[in-house]
């Protein structure tokens, strides 16, 4: 099976952004139908952590893969590490800062708990998933530089080790796996698988297979339907908690099968980068943090039947999303990327060679 030729080159992230555009319909297509508005006779209610554990898998693929490669082609690690936090920081808090400001507004939370929002400490309902995540982004910087003194295939069993642990927590205590609790250690299953496939496609320690080039495709993309299904069956009580920890693993294990599919040459990764699905994931952070707000406030105002409100919110939300990706998220990305470059003038710095980590500035 060809391996990627290079994890930075342009075509690599086109199907990656569209199977962020599939994690982002997963949650508003939940969202609408957890509000009463279907789009089509299919239930598609209560599937929302389906597409939320995509997104945790494909960050730190992205972000495993690329600071990785940047901590070996700098002079300066300490200028790398600096770099990655400033662009993590402004990739997410200009639009997430204005966002908190509007729930306050609208009386979903006081201004104590904007501060809690703000200090990661609190999240109130779909924003429990960005301090979850920025609890990873910590994590990433410890893979990275784990893999420039041990064997990559040695760091990712030391990251399977920890996904048993994870598992045999969940299995303790299975309700935290999929709640909406900030503690980070029982999600993280999609984290680490996502980095260890960055760290094995990183130096081709995959083997190659015309075999496995049939089967992982296959058995990835029938994996995230059915569990999809069971996620569903879970969320509505037709499926016992205890096996939470195994489905969250299950869900991992098929979106880094996704993930690695969609950078060879197939049907899939063609699918995955179509125009629609690449520009859905380009503005998927905003339509996540957007999409409740179009949601509430058509069902306030509309008196249209239930499906046509459904679809004109799913339109309506996209469109909030472009309007925001390009005078909010953009902004908040080149100012990032500014201030990350100007960090090489600090005296404990040092030089600095190349950097890779602009290139995920949308993971």
């Amino acid at each position: 099976m060809k391996q990627p030729s290079s994890l930075t080159d342009k075509g690599f992230f086109a199907p990656l952004h569209g199977l962020r555009g599939i994690a982002v319909l997963y949650v508003v297509i939940s969202h609408l139908g957890n509000s009463g508005l279907f789009l089509f006779p299919i239930p598609h209610n209560a599937i929302g952590k389906v597409g939320v554990w995509i997104f945790f898998s494909l960050s730190a693929f992205l972000l495993t893969t690329h600071l990785c490669r940047d901590f070996e082609t700098t002079s300066s690690r300490v200028f790398s590490l600096l770099q990655y936090l400033v662009h993590r920081a402004f990739r997410i808090y200009p639009l997430y800062i204005l966002v908190l400001i509007g729930h306050v507004i609208l009386g979903d939370f006081s201004e104590t708990e904007f501060l809690k929002h703000l200090l990661l400490v609190q999240g109130w309902g779909e924003l429990w998933a960005i301090p979850v995540e920025f609890q990873y982004y910590f994590v990433i910087p410890f893979i990275a530089i784990s893999s420039l003194y041990l064997p990559r295939r040695r760091v990712s069993l030391l990251l399977m080790v920890i996904v048993a642990a994870v598992l045999f927590y969940g299995l303790k205590q299975p309700a935290s796996v999929f709640s909406n609790e900030l503690n980070a250690f029982p999600k993280l299953a999609p984290f680490l698988l996502g980095s260890m496939l960055a760290l094995l496609l990183y130096k081709k320690a995959l083997p190659e297979s015309r075999c496995l080039s049939l089967l992982i495709p296959l058995v990835s993309l029938v994996g995230l339907l059915v569990t999809t299904v069971l996620y569903r069956c879970l969320a509505n009580g037709y499926l016992s908690n205890l096996f939470a920890p195994w489905l969250s693993i299950a869900i991992g294990g098929s979106v880094v099968g996704l993930i690695y599919t969609a950078l060879q040459p197939n049907v899939i990764g063609s699918l995955l980068g179509a125009r629609p699905l690449v520009f859905l994931g380009e503005i998927s952070f905003s339509v996540y943090l957007l999409h409740m707000f179009v949601i509430h406030l058509v069902q306030k105002i509309s008196d249209l039947p239930a499906g046509v409100e459904a679809w004109f919110s799913l339109g309506l939300s996209v469109l909030c999303a472009s309007v925001s990706y390009w005078a909010i998220e953009r902004p908040g990305i080149r100012m990032g990327k500014i201030i990350g470059q100007r960090l090489r003038g600090l005296p404990f710095v040092g030089a600095h060679t190349r950097s890779t980590v602009n290139n995920v500035d949308n993971a």
